[in-house]
């Protein structure tokens, strides 16, 4: 997710000559990164994830997802914009989150 919010940044940025905001839409990333890094208390971030504990609300990670989709980030609205127009672009990207949010939601 941080190489598509990345992503996104760049393409925003394309035609932006205020470098204020630039700076401000970085300090941005930054600051949601941080917060989801404080939230993830995950003890070993190399397991894989498995359907249980996805399927479990209260796991830390499955709170984190779901942090990410409904926060006023560019996450919902780059997915849902994908998903109306089939834009199979994003799935390099984001597809292990997208997978991941298909079973805590579906």
């Amino acid at each position: 997710m941080i190489q598509e919010a990345v992503v996104q940044q760049t393409e925003a940025m394309i035609n932006v000559t205020d470098k204020k905001a630039h700076v401000e839409a970085r300090n941005n990333i930054i600051k949601t990164w941080q917060v989801f890094f404080k939230k993830a208390l995950v003890t070993d971030r190399n397991k894989p994830l498995t359907a249980v504990e996805l399927l479990d609300p209260n796991h830390p990670v499955v709170i984190v997802i779901n942090w990410c989709y409904t926060s006023e980030g560019f996450l919902f609205k780059v997915l849902n914009q994908s998903c109306r127009v089939k834009d199979f672009s994003k799935v390099l990207t984001m597809g292990a989150y997208c997978y991941a949010l298909s079973i805590i939601i579906g």
